[in-house]
């Protein structure tokens, strides 16, 4: 018999795809607890209030794009390959999110926090540190990269901070627009960016 996912789970599931396609302000406590099939008491059990509740879920947000993350990151890849993957695998995930609602959903932390950023302080912080742990891959690999003569980019802080900047919005880009085609010329001016030898060479 299948396991029972249980009620706090399924709240936050809800949550964070209602946020993402429908924005935070649109979505009422209502609203979620209607599309996870569970009675508004119960969210008031798991949550004082559905600015806590985002909170958590932004929590498992990350936790779900670390492991994302953490597999385009190995290791085992060279560090240009590393972005390559990232790219690649974010532009997969944005391909099967258009044909499940319609339309590109693009970055669910800018859209999120473009909406909440000037009224929800807690959640700002949340979503700006959810960024800024994405910044550390990118710069960690960068600072291999450059040591090992793939890259030029001495200051690896700045350079993962552009890049992150540049990401997020060719996803916003592609939101608005509603085509890939922005995550699709992302990476390569992602490597310019970055000085690639690959590129040099090529």
């Amino acid at each position: 018999m299948p396991r029972k996912t249980d009620s706090r789970e399924r709240l936050l599931e809800a949550a964070l795809e209602l946020f993402w396609i429908r924005g935070y302000h649109a979505t009422s406590v209502d609203l979620i607890c209607e599309k996870c099939g569970i009675k508004k008491g119960s969210f008031y059990h798991h949550f004082e209030s559905k600015e806590e509740m985002a909170e958590a879920a932004l929590g498992v947000s990350w936790e779900s794009f670390k492991v994302a993350l953490d597999v385009a990151f190995s290791p085992l890849l060279s560090p240009l390959e590393r972005f390559r993957t990232c790219f690649r695998n974010h532009r997969k995930f944005q391909a099967e999110m258009q044909e499940k609602y319609g339309f590109v959903c693009g970055c669910p932390l800018f859209a999120f926090g473009a909406e909440v950023s000037g009224s929800e302080p807690v959640l700002r912080a949340k979503i700006e540190d959810n960024l800024n742990r994405i910044g550390k891959y990118f710069e960690s690999s960068i600072r291999e990269g450059h040591t090992l003569g793939e890259f030029d980019a001495p200051d690896a802080k700045k350079v993962a901070a552009q890049i992150l900047s540049f990401w997020e919005g060719a996803n916003t880009m592609a939101r608005i627009r509603n085509t890939l085609k922005p995550l699709i010329d992302a990476e390569d001016a992602m490597l310019r960016l970055l000085q690639s030898r690959a590129i040099a060479a090529a």
